[in-house]
């Protein structure tokens, strides 16, 4: 992916906006507090192209996957895995 910001989103501790400003990103990271407690506040691939209508999304994929991510993040994990780029202005 070419250089350029980032809005990395469901960001939890932040290690995955560390490792973007680590290859030369600009990172915007976000999360909610421990994650969604409830279905009504979690992202869908749905809810994403609704929140987020300027961006053209090159990958948008729901999938289940297993997480291993620490003590109380570990087992089948629904994830939704978004890339979404800002269209660049036509110049007149």
């Amino acid at each position: 992916m070419p250089k350029g910001r980032i809005l990395s989103l469901a960001e939890g501790e932040g290690r995955n906006a560390v490792f973007l400003a680590q290859q030369g990103y600009g990172v915007t990271g976000v999360d909610g507090s421990g994650g969604g407690k409830s279905e009504e506040v979690m992202q869908t691939a749905a809810s994403l192209r609704a929140e987020l209508p300027g961006l053209d999304f090159v990958h948008l994929v729901e999938l289940e996957r297993d997480v291993v991510e620490g003590v109380f993040h570990t087992g089948l994990g629904a994830v939704v895995q978004a890339i979404g780029v800002k269209p660049v202005a036509a110049k007149p």
